[in-house]
């Protein structure tokens, strides 16, 4: 079990700075402030046809949360962040070798699935980390990590700046970045494997608990809105950056600030 493994405050300092160092690296994806020009530019995809490849992405990842999370705990949450940063590559090969709507879409679908593997194993894996020891132990090792994961965001974003809109070039950092944060991975020491509930109880728990609680239903819808409309208000802005006067190696840094 995991907690067998990072006992001494050594060891759990160690898996967590390892957790942290395949997080920042995976998240370094030199490609993600210029996609949607990449898509425009690179292979004439209309605002439209960005919106629908955005749309698929969006609903691959929330269709795929329940599975990969049941996967996550019946198996391994160090695989299955393996196996995230294993899609999201993936992803990026296609959009190299396959520079078209459907190779785009493809790419997404695998980005989707990818990103729901990552996202519940690894708040799980550092929660595990983090049992036994202070009630706000886990806030506090999560709070840190998310800060960390914004300056990547602001480094990669910049570089990507730096480097400008050379696509082919952008995408294979962005794979190299993916197969050095699954080596990473790899080295974390192997999470504890918990009983699961099956797919049918978890949705059916859902429904009665937002039935049950306005509170939880408007958070709920809330999320949704806010997540939403200010993911589509930054990709509308990236998409029409000439209506702005904007040149395209701008908008990385423009993203960052």
């Amino acid at each position: 079990e995991l907690m067998k493994s990072v006992k001494s405050s050594k060891l759990y300092s160690s898996a967590y700075h390892r957790l942290v160092a395949s997080q920042l690296i995976g998240e370094s994806t030199l490609i993600y402030p210029l996609y949607s020009i990449m898509f425009s530019e690179r292979s004439n995809i209309s605002a439209v046809g960005v919106g629908a490849l955005l749309a698929g992405w969006q609903i691959t990842q929330i269709i795929a949360e329940i599975p990969t999370g049941i996967i996550a705990d019946k198996f391994s949450k160090k695989y299955s962040i393996i196996a995230g940063r294993l899609f999201k590559a993936f992803c990026f090969v296609f959009w190299f070798f396959a520079p078209s709507f459907w190779g785009y879409f493809a790419g997404f679908v695998l980005w989707g699935i990818g990103e729901a593997f990552i996202s519940g194993a690894t708040q799980a894996y550092l929660y595990e980390l983090n049992e036994g020891k202070k009630d706000k132990s886990y806030l506090k090792s999560y709070s840190r990590l998310k800060s960390l994961e914004m300056l990547a965001y602001t480094v990669t974003y910049f570089v990507t700046f730096l480097i400008g809109p050379q696509f082919q070039l952008l995408i294979a950092l962005s794979i190299i970045a993916m197969v050095l944060s699954t080596a990473v991975a790899f080295t974390l020491p192997t999470s504890k494997i918990i009983a699961v509930t099956t797919y049918r109880q978890i949705i059916s728990s859902a429904k009665t608990n937002l039935k049950s609680s306005a509170i939880l239903r408007r958070k709920f819808l809330e999320g949704l809105v806010v997540a939403g409309t200010l993911g589509m208000l930054v990709e509308l802005i990236v998409v029409n950056y000439r209506d702005y006067g904007v040149s395209s190696k701008v908008v990385p840094l423009l993203i960052s600030i």
